[in-house]
C-alpha cells in the first residue's frame, strides 16, 4: 500500500488540472451539449493525464539526486528512497504505453500530437529546461498541444486565435512563475529551480 500511494504521489494527479486545455476547444467550438464529443474530449483529456504524469515521474527520476539537496524535494518519492528506480522505470513505462495505446485508438492524428507532446516534454525534462527563455517556451508549447489535441479529437477545425491565445496565456503564468520565485525564494530561488539563475525581475519584467 506504502508503495502505491508513493507511486500517486509521483504521478503527482493535482497537475492534471492542466490537462483542461484539453476541453477547451469542446467549449469553444460550441460541441459541449454533444454527448459524443464530449465522451472523446473527456477522453482525450484522460490520455493527456497518463501521458503527463509519465512525463513528471521522468523529470523526477533524472533529477532525484539533485532533489535530495532541496530542502523540499527531497521529500519526493524518489529523492527520499521511497521508491526505487526501477519502480519508477516501471510506472513510467506503464502510462507511456496506456496513453499512446488509448491515443492511438482515440485516432491516428490524435495519436502523433501525443508522441509530440511526450517527446517536447521529454526534450524539456533532459535540455529545454536549464535553458533560459526557452525553458518558458516548452511549457507554453505544451499547453498549445493539449488544446490543438482537444480539437483533433473532437475533430473540430483548430482555431488559431485559440492556440495564440493560449500560447499567451500559458508564456505569462511561466515567466510570472518565475518572478514570483525568483522574488519571494530569494537567496533559495536557486536551489528550487537552476534555471533561475539566468533570469532577474528586470528580465522577466
Amino acid at each position: 500500500m506504502t508503495v502505491l500511494k508513493n507511486l500517486v504521489r509521483l504521478a503527482r494527479p493535482a497537475q492534471w488540472l492542466k490537462n483542461l486545455f484539453v476541453l477547451a476547444p469542446l467549449i469553444f467550438a460550441g460541441e459541449a451539449r454533444s454527448a459524443h464529443a464530449v465522451e472523446f474530449a473527456l477522453l482525450g483529456m484522460a490520455v493527456f493525464c497518463l501521458l503527463s504524469s509519465a512525463v513528471y515521474a521522468l523529470n523526477d527520476l533524472v533529477d532525484r539526486k539533485q532533489d535530495r539537496l532541496h530542502p523540499l524535494k527531497k521529500n519526493r518519492p524518489l529523492a527520499s528512497g521511497a521508491l526505487n528506480a526501477g519502480q519508477a522505470a516501471g510506472m513510467i513505462a506503464f502510462l507511456t504505453v496506456a496513453g499512446l495505446g488509448a491515443a492511438w485508438v482515440l485516432g491516428a492524428q490524435f495519436f502523433v500530437v501525443s508522441i509530440i507532446f511526450l517527446g517536447l516534454n521529454l526534450l524539456y525534462s533532459l535540455l529545454l529546461k536549464n535553458l533560459v527563455i526557452l525553458d518558458a517556451m516548452g511549457v507554453a508549447l505544451s499547453f498549445v498541444l493539449r488544446a490543438y489535441a482537444g480539437a483533433v479529437v473532437i475533430g473540430v477545425p483548430v482555431s488559431k486565435w485559440l492556440l495564440i491565445n493560449t500560447l499567451l496565456l500559458a508564456l505569462f503564468l511561466a515567466f510570472g512563475k518565475r518572478r514570483h520565485e525568483l522574488v519571494e525564494l530569494d537567496s533559495g530561488a536557486i536551489a528550487h529551480r537552476t534555471i533561475l539563475i539566468r533570469y532577474s525581475p528586470y528580465i522577466l519584467d
